[in-house]
């Protein structure tokens, strides 16, 4: 007689399903910044006013005063804690990926707060005699990246086919049953019945047909193909 331990069998399942299924780690993050200490030949100074992300602790520090010799350079790396005596405490952390530059920094007015309660993965605790230090700017190794210049062309309004210039009549007659077609040394709007798609009638540099809305049957790359022509 067969015999089946139901409960054997379930426990022995969820057993090879955690070994073929293994619980994703969480992703590795280069949330932490390693600084080092360096001389910068630089000695310039900057004038700067400095918005603060979360506004409900520190206001705007106007005119504050950078000495523009940077004193530490700062990498983001990735953290494997091995030990640690202080109380542990869970904290997200963000990608980083700019290098970082920090100079000495001055602001003549501020209104900071007597403490800060601050937690990080090394437990929570009240910090206390907050004074203006240091600021970081991005930075990356070697010369700055090149700039990409976005060139914006700005058109007029699509050329009416009486203002072309014969015999290239590419305007516009704002009409699917009519064509720009060349006249007595003038480009004017023409209806054609039947009247076919653009370069099925007549083939470059004769171009004309149907095009929808605005557009005007031009010759393009030795073919006649709807297009948007301007003033």
């Amino acid at each position: 007689m067969l015999r089946i331990h139901r409960a054997g069998s379930i426990a022995m399942f969820a057993t090879l399903a955690v070994c073929a299924f293994p619980l994703a780690a969480p992703a590795a993050l280069h949330d932490h910044l390693k600084c080092y200490k360096i001389k910068d030949p630089s000695s310039f100074h900057a004038t700067a006013d400095l918005r603060p992300l979360d506004d409900s602790v520190f206001g705007l520090d106007a005119d504050c005063t950078i000495k523009v010799k940077s004193r530490q350079l700062c990498f983001a790396v990735e953290k494997d804690l091995l030990a640690t005596d202080a109380p542990a405490a869970e904290v997200p952390g963000a990608e980083l990926s700019n290098a970082f530059l920090c100079y000495s920094l001055r602001c003549p007015s501020e209104s900071l707060p007597e403490s800060l309660e601050m937690s990080d993965q090394f437990g929570t605790r009240t910090v206390t005699a907050l004074r203006t230090s240091t600021i970081c700017a991005p930075a990356v190794i070697g010369p700055p990246p090149p700039t990409t210049t976005t060139t914006t062309t700005v058109h007029g309004p699509p050329r009416d086919c009486t203002a072309a210039t014969a015999p290239n009549c590419d305007g516009t007659c704002g009409n699917s049953d009519s064509a720009c077609i060349e006249d007595s040394g003038a480009c004017v709007c023409q209806i054609f019945e039947p009247f076919a798609s653009c370069g099925f009638v007549a083939g470059p540099p004769n171009c004309y047909g149907q095009c929808a809305g605005s557009q005007s049957c031009i010759e393009v790359s030795g073919a006649c193909q709807c297009g948007d022509v301007f003033e």
